[in-house]
């Protein structure tokens, strides 16, 4: 998954969009609140714009040609959950440690409940969080460095026994890595059971991001 992590302003996510077209059917956005995490991306930072998505006199940039799975890095998930509901996300992912997390998990299982939702859970979130959630959710995302909200930051190594415990005790279960994901690491995390990966830097500062997104499909 092609993931778009900072956009200051919304010329500044379109152009990042941009990037992304005829790479992947759907990208990440980062949706940050400068609380959960020490960056703060759009729409927090250019509320006008967003409410021009909101009231439908404007659409995201190349909605035509892109799905969009938006990770709620945010203090306020359920205002969010509602607003990227209404701004027509096809995936949305909130952080376990956000004061409101069942609240905008409950939210979406009960007036959107064909919305694939994914729950997003930190290193230090122990795993057993996912069984105090269970129906809740349709995927896991692992977060896979230590600091959230920081580009090109190594895997941390725990990440491989969280993803076989995770996969160990639900089988079935889509599992998501974000995170320094690279090409050399991307083959060892699908062995340990992870399903699908957020990519930045390993598409984006690729020679050629298609070819990137090709390799990283095909392993």
């Amino acid at each position: 998954v092609p993931a778009i992590l900072f956009s200051e302003n919304f010329e500044e996510l379109r152009d990042n969009l941009r990037k992304a077209l005829n790479i992947a059917p759907l990208v990440q956005i980062d949706v940050v609140d400068g609380i959960l995490a020490p960056s703060k991306t759009w729409p927090y930072t250019e509320r006008e714009s967003f409410e021009r998505i909101l009231s439908q006199n404007e659409g995201m940039p190349f909605w035509q040609d892109l799905d969009f799975e938006i990770d709620l890095i945010t203090s306020k998930s359920v205002r969010d959950a509602r607003e990227w509901v209404m701004a027509g996300a096809a995936r949305l992912i909130v952080h376990l440690h956000s004061p409101d997390a069942r609240e905008a998990l409950e939210y979406l299982r009960e007036f959107r409940p064909s919305l694939e939702v994914g729950v997003a859970l930190h290193l230090d979130i122990p795993l057993l969080a996912l069984h105090e959630y269970q129906g809740l959710y349709d995927y896991v995302q692992l977060m896979g460095i230590a600091h959230v909200g920081f580009q090109g930051e190594k895997l941390d190594e725990r990440i491989y026994e969280r993803i076989k415990v995770t996969r160990a005790t639900h089988p079935s279960l889509p599992i998501q890595i974000d995170g320094g994901v690279t090409l050399e690491n991307a083959l060892s995390l699908k062995e340990a059971g992870a399903t699908r990966l957020a990519a930045t830097s390993a598409l984006f500062k690729a020679s050629d991001p298609k070819e990137a997104y090709r390799v990283l499909s095909s392993l």
